[in-house]
This record gives C-alpha cells, structure tokens and sequence, in this order.
C-alpha cells in the first residue's frame, strides 16, 4: 500500500545524507535508549518522534537533513505498520486497519508532494502543514480507537515479540 519504493526515491532525490549521517553517529542502529518492546509502545514512540521532527522542521524554516529523517521515518513507519501491525490489528479493528491504509495513501501522496518542493517555494509550509494535520489525524485514531484494541486482544507476548519484529524491520528500512 505505501509506496515501498518511497525511501528510495527520497534518498536519490536527496542524496541520502540524513540516513548516512544517522548511520555514522548512531553505528547503524536505532539508540537503545528508549527501546520499548512492545509493538504498541514502539508504534507510540514513532508517532512521537516524527511530531518532534515536524516541530523541528517548522521551527528550522526547511532544513533538508530533518526533511530526509521525516520521509524515512515516516514512510519506514507505515511499511512496518503495514507488513506487521495491520494484518495482527485486522483481527480486532478491520475497519480501522481499512481506514488507516487509506490514510497512509494520503500521508505518501502529501509527503511525496512536499519532497518535491523546494523550501523556498510559497506552498512549501503549506505542504508541511498539511501532511502534519493528515498525520496527526492519523496518530489520534490509531492511539485512541486501534492500539488499545489490538493490546486488549493479544498476549504481553505477542506484543513484545511484534514489537521486536517491527523494530528490526524499520531500523532495515532506515538504515538501508
């Protein structure tokens, strides 16, 4: 559903430089800092993380490395989402799970647009305003409605093992 080939096309359009730099201060990997292990803790801690990166963004008036970070991260997000979480979620919120790839249709559509645009540009702060507000809407219903649902209906060790397998598959994506 999300453009798998997203990161790839944002990498070449921007020479990569957010992921290398990542690669070379952080070895590679994701900081075990702030690990959660389960996979609806993760997905929360993501969804925190990319409004710090919108935050930034808007603060910094376009800076093309936290640019890079917010398109990786966000499109890393949705494909583990996707690949992982959605087919568990599917099996106690259907209709969310339906709602949610059509809502990560929109976030590849308004992230491609803006990715596309120069910082310079007028439309260029309306565009990260917009992906904010699809992303937010986002995050609300799968916060409130979909991740206490799927948490109510698989065990601690489900989640803890999804979560592991989410947190692999992104830092894959991430660090590719």
């Amino acid at each position: 559903h999300f453009i798998g080939s997203s990161i790839t096309a944002i990498r070449r359009a921007h020479g990569g430089a957010a992921a290398q730099t990542r690669r070379r201060t952080t070895g590679g990997t994701t900081s075990a800092r702030r690990r959660p292990k389960k996979a609806t803790a993760l997905i929360e801690r993501q969804h925190r993380e990319v409004d710090s990166l919108f935050e930034s963004i808007q603060a910094s008036k376009a800076n093309a490395k936290l640019l890079d970070q917010l398109a990786s991260s966000l499109t890393a997000h949705a494909i583990i989402e996707e690949q992982i979480f959605y087919p568990v979620a599917m099996k106690a919120k259907k209709d969310l799970v339906l709602e949610s790839l059509e809502e990560h249709e929109l976030m590849a559509h308004a992230l491609k647009r803006l990715m596309a645009c120069e910082p310079k540009d007028e439309s260029f702060e309306a565009k990260v305003k917009t992906l904010r507000e699809i992303v937010e809407e986002h995050v609300q219903e799968e916060e409130q409605e979909m991740l206490p649902s799927v948490a109510g209906s698989i065990s601690a060790d489900e989640d803890e093992a999804l979560g592991k397998q989410m947190e692999t598959r992104f830092d894959e994506l991430v660090h590719a």
